[in-house]
């Protein structure tokens, strides 16, 4: 059994359907342990909340931590945040806001690429699960996919 596991959740904005997601990573919770679990996701609303909210949901109580990449993202972060996270960002609970102002359209890649590095070099098991309508125009969700694929894992689709 893997000492360290780093899920990763990539998926639509428009997934409403927690059931199938909450059921993978539930499989992972009974598979490894919540103390060997890290959660790397973004900001959005759709398959990252639904993430997001079983984190929370799953994993109640645990103590503040935050890597290099989140610290980075968070520092121009209203003092209401849109990720829910005012009371403090969980212990192994990675989240990763896309800057819109900042970078235009080129926001949502330059998330994914952060996204995807900060999962890969955190070690252990990696495990990725993309939450994908099919849709190939203007997908986040591909963009993230196909940044999974090159690091050399790969991930389960759960329709959404």
């Amino acid at each position: 059994m893997a000492s360290h596991v780093s899920l990763l959740v990539t998926g639509s904005r428009h997934a409403e359907d927690r059931v199938p997601l909450w059921s993978a990573l539930d499989a992972a919770l009974e598979a490894y342990s919540y103390d060997s679990l890290s959660l790397f996701v973004g900001c959005a609303r759709g398959a990252d909340q639904l993430a997001r909210d079983w984190w929370h949901e799953r994993q109640r109580g645990h103590v503040l931590t935050s890597p290099e990449p989140m610290v980075e993202l968070f520092t121009s972060a209203p003092a209401q945040d849109p990720c829910g996270l005012d009371d403090g960002f969980r212990e192994r609970l990675y989240v990763f806001r896309a800057d819109w102002a900042g970078h235009g359209k080129g926001a949502g890649p330059r998330r994914n690429e952060r996204l995807v590095e900060a999962w890969t070099e955190d070690g252990g098991a990696h495990h990725a699960f993309a939450m994908w309508t099919g849709d190939v125009k203007g997908s986040g969700t591909l963009d993230c996919m196909s940044r999974i694929v090159r690091t050399g894992h790969c991930f389960e689709v759960i329709p959404a």
